[in-house]
């Protein structure tokens, strides 16, 4: 498994850019004198002249904004799935008794846990 390291803070982004940009250095040159490799410190550059104006590109906050839609896709199809499969169960016709298998629930000695006591599954479905 590969191992993570948590991402560097905006401020050494920043500043590591800015030796870049003002004093000339190279991303390679920085690399051997810090942590991060010279292709990490040359995409920050790159990003850094996207923000600015200079570079064609999404910007961070476009970047970020795009995250948080997809990720919000993700979940609305999650849930979209969720009630197609809800709504094909509650339309199809109940299982054959003879298939149903019907459990004691082990939660019903809890005095705290509030449960009818027996449950069925039929087909891999709990009918409660």
């Amino acid at each position: 498994m590969p191992r993570t390291r948590p991402a560097y803070p905006a401020e050494y982004k920043a500043e590591l850019v800015r030796l870049v940009r003002e004093e000339g250095r190279t991303p390679a040159d920085l690399a051997r004198e810090f942590e991060p490799t010279g292709q990490s410190i040359a995409s920050w550059v790159a990003q850094a002249e996207i923000d600015g104006g200079a570079r064609e590109g999404l910007t961070s906050d476009e970047k970020a904004e795009l995250k948080r839609l997809r990720a919000e896709v993700r979940v609305l199809r999650m849930e979209k799935d969720l009630l197609e499969r809800a709504t094909a169960f509650v339309g199809e016709e109940p299982p054959d008794p003879a298939a149903t298998m019907v459990f004691d629930s082990p939660l019903a000695a809890w005095p705290d846990f509030r449960v009818s006591g027996r449950f069925s599954v039929a087909f891999g479905r709990c009918r409660c």
